[in-house]
């Protein structure tokens, strides 16, 4: 059995994720909405979201989370993956990204390692991080994460007497999409993913 990251299993992962829309695919949603709705204000009630925030999303002056991007498209029976120019980092909105066409992930060597990792000296909860005194070790995880189909990943680090390095929320929702333990591994049980 081949595991794969779809697009769905992303959004899955974090409902907060950014969803930044197609231009052209906006103007084709709001003109559905209003030959179906009448309104953007009857639309707005039928998904639950207040009118402003509906009216800035689909003028493209507000990139909305992905809950709310999916009951949009779903509602006017759309495919979200192709109305999607790409999926953001909710922590730094328009820094890190996917674009779809990237999706699905095809579970490889790459990314058992990266689980592994997390088994290890890693750890899920907000972000991915990954501590450890061993540069060797740091510098594989760097290249592990570089592999994954995010561009302009961003990281940081810090020092608590081992080095930790914390990756953007995305690299978080590709391993939990994965089945990644998260919170604390000493304390939880975990069945390795097949």
């Amino acid at each position: 059995m081949t595991l794969e990251i779809s697009f769905e299993d992303l959004l899955r992962s974090n409902r907060n994720l950014g969803i930044i829309f197609k231009r052209n695919k906006l103007k084709l949603i709001k003109n559905i909405i209003l030959n179906k709705y009448g309104t953007l204000k009857n639309f707005s009630k039928q998904i639950n979201c207040n009118l402003p925030t509906l009216s800035s999303v689909l003028n493209a002056r507000f990139n909305p989370r992905a809950h709310l991007a999916k009951s949009i498209v779903n509602k006017l029976n759309l495919e979200i993956k192709r109305c999607v120019l790409k999926i953001v980092s909710d922590s730094k909105p328009n820094s890190s990204f996917i674009r779809p066409e990237n999706l699905p992930i095809i579970a490889n060597a790459n990314l058992a390692r990266l689980i592994g990792h997390c088994f290890g000296d890693g750890h899920l909860k907000k972000v991915f991080s990954y501590t450890n005194k061993n540069k060797t070790l740091l510098n594989n995880v760097i290249k592990c994460v570089n592999k994954l189909p995010i561009k302009n990943l961003s990281s940081n680090e810090h020092y608590h007497g081992a080095k930790t390095i914390r990756f953007s929320t995305l690299v978080r929702d590709i391993l939990i999409a994965a089945e990644a333990p998260t919170g604390n591994k000493i304390t939880n049980l975990y069945y390795l993913p097949l």
